[in-house]
């Protein structure tokens, strides 16, 4: 299954050859083992793969001024990428170029304040924006104040604590390279605080409980909970408050939790105090990893973990599985048990499409995602042939298919889908049981057909479009995949060939009269000889009275006695 693509991508101009690229990883992570930042110009799109689970990562390149880059970005996991996620645009103006501060130095510090002031001359842009934190904790939670002049003083610190200072400049969106410099305030330090128990108050909250730290006098403390998110791989911040306990909730069962709390008032952020926590099994959790698998040409395995590696108690499942094709729902059940990785076979059905969902037996239990399996598809149509004849009428011939054994025993048709529309969306079915198909009169008002064909079998299952063909107004017709046509010079050449057999025959015919002519003057020259008695000879017509503009020669009769001489 494909991952989500990251969300919030930004890109902060540093120089005319470098940027930073920053991104919040996708909800569900799917498997998730790198990253793709893409940017254009160039085309192709230039990339780089990232290949740290991380938020943050920069570019080194040529970028040109007065440039509009798009970026976007997408996740992998070991088989597929995600779809692209929103452009992020930005322009490399020639102002936008920012040199960094200089001479970055220290007027004061007391314990809760410190001043720091810089120099900066060369390519200044509209303003500085100071970034600063404590050094115990991370990035992800530093603070930003801007400034328009030359130095800075920052109230609220904590006493006795680290602080990371970072300058840049910026002007609107660009952001020029940050200088950095450490700053310790005076005081005693914060107190971290002491975790001293932790409830589960059911099965997906966990409550936390601590005692208030001690000062140098009494104080009373705003604390901020942290906890660990292993998406983005550092802390997030689940709440604040004035109590000494607080509760975490929508937690996921069998889980391990690392959690953090400190103060964050009225003296500043302090070190924190850490712990972790088990959530326990929930029979109504959701299963996990659920998964579909081919197996043969009519059979996938359903395989899912139970919400626990170990599971306390037996618990039985039902699994749903819907036949997006049909559009019919079968529920499956399973039996009791206490495996925490389950898989079975389940029959599929050539060209189908389904969608699996499971969830335990318990009351109220909640489904896992959805899944979607593709059945192997039915045969492609191939071959396929079409013509449009100058009366309109279309003439589409194809090669039978190869039936699948495992379908030996169903019934299948042929549909040809004619249609005005290129996408075939709103096209016209005609069954057939066989080819050729041919229809005498299409809808006149189409001033384009497009044909295709398909298989669909006696369950309502139906195979992939063959090639989609365009017909003209003429004889010919144009196929999107593999164009087929006969050219002018083929039909200039069958018509010749046609003409010479057609002389050849009226010619073969002529000699054929004639020879017939002869013949029968002949036979009848013979039919009119008769047998004089009164000479004793026998008389053969002379031809003349046959054919007066033929040159016959002239037989003589001739007696018995007198011998007869063929030359």
């Amino acid at each position: 299954m494909a991952p989500d693509p990251p969300t919030n991508v930004s890109v902060s101009i540093y120089h005319a050859k470098h940027v930073l690229v920053k991104w919040t990883p996708p909800t569900k992570l799917n498997g998730i083992n790198s990253y793709r930042i893409y940017f254009s110009p160039p085309n192709p799109p230039h990339y780089e793969t990232v290949k740290e689970i991380k938020t943050s990562h920069p570019i080194n390149f040529d970028f040109l001024p007065g440039v509009n880059y798009t970026f976007w970005m997408t996740s992998l996991n070991r088989n597929l990428e995600s779809k692209k996620s929103e452009p992020f645009i930005i322009d490399f103006a020639k102002d936008s170029v920012l040199s960094p501060v200089t001479n970055l130095s220290i007027m004061s510090a007391t314990d809760s304040q410190v001043t720091i002031v810089w120099n900066h001359s060369v390519h200044r842009g509209s303003g500085y924006s100071v970034i600063y934190r404590p050094s115990y904790i991370t990035e992800t939670f530093a603070e930003t104040q801007n400034t328009t002049e030359n130095k800075i003083t920052i109230k609220g610190l904590a006493p006795g604590a680290k602080y990371i200072f970072r300058i840049l400049p910026f002007s609107g969106q660009f952001k020029g390279p940050d200088e950095k410099i450490e700053v310790s305030t005076t005081g005693t330090p914060l107190p971290a605080v002491s975790v001293l128990d932790k409830r589960e108050s059911d099965v997906n909250s966990i409550t936390l409980f601590w005692e208030a730290p001690k000062y140098t006098r009494p104080i009373q403390w705003t604390y901020g909970v942290y906890m660990f998110a292993p998406t983005s791989n550092d802390y997030e911040r689940k709440g604040i408050t004035t109590d000494t306990n607080f509760t975490l909730t929508g937690l996921t069962p069998c889980t391990i939790y690392v959690f953090q709390i400190r103060v964050i008032k009225p003296l500043g952020i302090g070190p924190a105090g850490s712990g972790y926590a088990e959530t326990k099994f929930d029979r109504r959790a959701a299963p996990r990893y659920l998964s579909l698998t081919f197996d043969s040409p009519n059979q996938m395995v359903i395989s899912f973990e139970a919400s626990c590696l170990q599971v306390a108690s037996d618990i039985g499942y039902r699994v749903r599985i819907r036949d997006m094709v049909t559009q019919r729902i079968d529920y499956v059940g399973l039996a009791p048990r206490t495996d925490s990785k389950i898989s079975f076979s389940r029959d599929i059905h050539y060209g189908g499409k389904y969608a699996v969902q499971v969830q335990t037996d318990a009351d109220h239990s909640e489904m896992s995602e959805e899944v979607v399996f593709l059945a192997p598809s039915l045969p492609v149509i191939p071959q396929v042939k079409a013509t449009r004849e100058k009366n309109g009428s279309i003439y589409v011939t194809w090669d039978e298919v190869k039936w699948p054994e495992e379908l030996k025993d169903d019934k299948f048709l042929y549909t040809v889908l004619l249609s005005n529309e290129e996408d075939m969306s709103s096209a016209t079915a005609y069954n057939t049981s066989k080819p050729p198909f041919f229809l005498h009169t299409p809808p006149s008002t189409w001033s384009n057909v497009f044909v295709s064909v398909n298989i669909v079998d006696e369950h309502g299952y139906s195979g992939p479009l063959s090639n989609i063909y365009s017909l003209g107004s003429d004889e010919s017709y144009t196929s999107k995949a593999g164009y087929a046509s006969i050219p002018q010079t083929s039909l200039v050449g069958i018509a010749v060939g046609v003409a010479v057999i057609f002389i050849l025959l009226i010619s073969t015919l002529i000699i054929f009269v004639v020879r017939h002519r002869r013949l029968q003057r002949s036979f009848l020259s013979f039919a009119n000889s008769h047998y004089d008695t009164r000479s004793g000879a026998t008389t053969f017509s002379t031809g003349e009275e046959l054919d007066e503009e033929e040159e016959s020669p002239m037989i003589r009769g001739f007696s018995d006695d007198e011998p007869l001489v063929i030359a």
